[in-house]
């Protein structure tokens, strides 16, 4: 996980070559995305997101970004309310990512869920 603050000690967030980050951070601010400790941006079409340690936020590339992070925050209090302020797991939201807004959708998944098929995986 990237976090450009933390990781390079810098008082003010960004990076100057990497457009994808700019924009997920600006969104992330924008959209007062609290509890969010790191991003992925090593792949600009599988942008994530590291919420609190506990859920990874799959964001597809940044097409529809703004509207995608507000949806995002949303998910992430009724995941809240539904399990628990301990709620562990991975809401996909890549749908979000292309022109089609007829199959957008967010997916939580629970980690015991994604333990359970890496075991399956695995084996």
């Amino acid at each position: 996980w990237l976090w450009p603050c933390r990781a390079s000690g810098q008082s003010k967030c960004g990076y100057s070559g990497n457009a994808a980050a700019l924009k997920l951070l600006e969104s992330v601010r924008q959209n007062e995305m609290e509890g969010i400790v790191g991003l992925d941006v090593t792949d600009a079409s599988n942008l994530q997101l590291n919420w609190k340690n506990q859920i990874t936020i799959l964001l597809g590339s940044d097409v529809n970004l703004d509207y995608e992070m507000g949806v995002a925050a949303t998910t992430i209090r009724t995941i809240i309310g539904s399990y628990g302020e301990s709620a562990k797991g991975q809401i996909d939201m890549r749908s979000y990512s292309d022109a089609d807004s007829s199959n957008d959708e967010a997916v939580f998944i629970p980690q015991d869920l994604l333990d359970r098929g890496k075991t399956n995986t695995a084996g």
